[in-house]
Order: structure tokens, then C-alpha cells, then sequence
């Protein structure tokens, strides 16, 4: 019995969650904010951008592993 609440509790928890995230994405398009709408859209749809760091050597010059080095976002 504990282990059905527990679950419809999650999936309450969850819709409430994704609810609030567009809620705030409707807000940020009525005021123009793409960035905000851009991050949310990201937020939802599971994906993690993830941003290089160069790798320093030991005099602390920053060593390029070949490819594109940019940030999104």
C-alpha cells in the first residue's frame, strides 16, 4: 500500500514540477526572454549541455585537445 502512494505521490510531485516550468516558460516568452525559454526547453527536455574546460598544463597555460571550444548559452 505504502509503495502505490509513495509512486502517485512522485507522479503528482512531478506534474506539478513540470506545470511550474511552463508556466515560467510562458512568462518568459510574453516578456521576450528567449535565454529563459531556451534553458527551460532544455530543463524538460532531460538534456545536459556540457562545456569544455581546457586542460591546464603545470606552468598553467591552457592545452588544446583539438575540435571546437565553445560555450552554448
Amino acid at each position: 500500500m505504502k509503495n502505490k502512494e509513495c509512486k502517485k505521490s512522485a507522479r503528482q510531485y512531478k506534474r506539478k514540477y513540470f506545470d511550474n516550468l511552463a508556466a515560467q516558460a510562458e512568462y518568459a516568452v510574453k516578456n521576450n526572454d528567449i535565454r529563459k525559454v531556451y534553458n527551460i526547453t532544455y530543463q524538460i527536455a532531460g538534456k545536459k549541455r556540457v562545456l569544455e574546460k581546457p586542460i591546464k598544463n603545470k606552468q598553467g597555460k591552457a592545452h588544446h585537445q583539438g575540435g571546437t571550444n565553445q560555450k552554448m548559452g
